[in-house]
């Protein structure tokens, strides 16, 4: 369904440093099913975080997955910054069901 973006990119709040200046926040209900926006592979995973949400006191302190889209034909899982790859982080999640590796 529709979801409330509650910041968008260069936000006032938080995007406004070089590692999230593209970033967008959407307010969606605990529960909500989290689907890649793209074939990829997951690089990082973190869960084990009770803390959710957008709260200053858990600000660093979230469960995560990072995918990385391929775009350019070289090998997924590169480590290769220069490779043209995508990739997308999402934060602020109540729990991971992917581990490294997955896609």
């Amino acid at each position: 369904g529709p979801f409330l973006c509650t910041q968008g990119e260069n936000g006032m709040l938080t995007h406004f440093f070089s590692g999230n200046l593209h970033a967008i926040d959407f307010a969606c209900p605990v529960g909500t099913p989290l689907l890649a926006v793209a074939d990829a592979i997951v690089v990082e995973a973190q869960d084990g975080n009770t803390l959710t949400g957008i709260a200053v006191t858990n600000l660093f302190q979230w469960n995560s997955v990072m995918l990385q889209i391929q775009t350019k034909g070289k090998d997924e899982g590169s480590n290769d910054d220069d490779n043209g790859d995508l990739f997308v982080e999402y934060v602020h999640i109540q729990k991971s069901h992917v581990k490294v590796g997955d896609r």
